[in-house]
């Protein structure tokens, strides 16, 4: 029997194997050029599509098309691709409708529920990105980190913890709306928005939830080894952020940095990049850290140790249940107070 240095041995050898091969050998580390693909599943969350096929269960590396519509229930989560370097992540009983995947007119509607887009490669110049809601569409500005939610009656809340939003309706501009504050749109109108600021409220556990799905991404990227890397320069081309790369042993796709070292919103660092020739030299990059969103001066970030870990039941604590109770509960009250301006 293989001991476990022996068997790591053993699949870096194999990869070593397969990155001198053809380019058919190596292309399933890769994906293609456009959004939709599921990167991480948590429970059994389903994906429908009547012109297609009837209701299927959603798996990773599924690719989603138009037309079809993911749904979650309770204790079932999902993370997907869109452009190198952006993520939509859904939370339990949410559904979101596909309705467009290329690069530059990526489309989603949330028509209930939560869901968080974590970006730190979106340029306006390249890709488009729109999340459509009951009370209009919102087009991702620039790269950040964002909150997007619509309860049972059809209310829309919005958080910005850093970036930009263009709210529009019939494509017909309402406001801009920019870092820092929860925006409640179903009871905003064009000069008159309703919001309160980040940090007034905890974050709940889809907000620790996210940021864990980041942590991991970033551990994901440590082990990416450095032909993999120019591979995915090779395929995605000098004038891209960065690169999907597979990695095998934690079975999800991670982001490779192209040019220079790119920082999560969260304030984690993509340590391993491929840096390149640009008109003004090499660009070469050290590894650091900085502040988190979730865990900067005046927040009540609880650290992600102590938030019920749902993939893995051993973490959990009473108290970590406690805390994320309290969270929602303060959240809750905080949105009361919103629409009661």
């Amino acid at each position: 029997m293989l001991q476990p240095k022996a068997y790591l041995g053993l699949a870096v050898l194999l990869l070593a194997n397969i990155g001198v091969g053809n380019a058919t050998e190596t292309s399933a580390y890769f994906i293609s050029a456009k959004s939709g693909m599921i990167n991480y599943v948590e429970g059994k969350p389903t994906v429908s599509n009547p012109e297609i096929s009837d209701l299927r269960q959603v798996v990773p590396r599924h690719q989603l098309v138009q037309g079809d519509v993911l749904q979650t229930d309770g204790e079932q989560r999902v993370e997907m691709l869109l452009n190198p370097g952006t993520y939509l992540r859904v939370a339990e009983n949410s559904r979101v409708r596909v309705l467009a995947t290329p690069f530059d007119d990526m489309r989603f509607s949330l028509e209930q529920g939560v869901a968080i887009v974590e970006s730190l490669s979106l340029r306006r110049k390249v890709h488009r990105l729109r999340i459509q809601t009951p009370s209009g569409d919102l087009r991702v500005l620039k790269k950040g980190l964002y909150r997007f939610e619509v309860d049972a009656a059809g209310e829309v809340r919005v958080t910005v913890f850093n970036g930009k939003l263009r709210w529009t309706k019939d494509d017909i501009k309402i406001a801009g709306l920019k870092s820092g504050k929860t925006f409640n749109l179903s009871r905003s109108a064009k000069g008159k928005l309703r919001f309160s600021k980040v940090g007034k409220e905890p974050f709940d556990d889809i907000d620790l939830w996210s940021r864990e799905r980041a942590v991991a991404l970033i551990a994901a990227n440590s082990k990416i080894p450095s032909w993999m890397s120019r591979s995915a320069l090779s395929r995605y081309g000098l004038r891209s952020n960065g690169g999907w790369v597979f990695d095998p042993f934690s079975r999800m796709y991670t982001f490779i940095p192209f040019h220079t070292l790119l920082r999560s919103p969260y304030g984690l660092a993509y340590g391993n990049y491929c840096p390149t020739w640009r008109s003004y030299g090499p660009v070469y990059a050290s590894r650091g850290a900085s502040g988190s969103i979730l865990n900067s001066p005046g927040t009540t970030y609880v650290p992600a140790t102590t938030s019920v870990h749902r993939s893995s039941a051993a973490t959990s604590t009473s108290s970590s249940v406690a805390a994320g109770s309290a969270a929602q509960q303060s959240r809750g009250a905080a949105s009361s107070s919103i629409r009661g301006r």
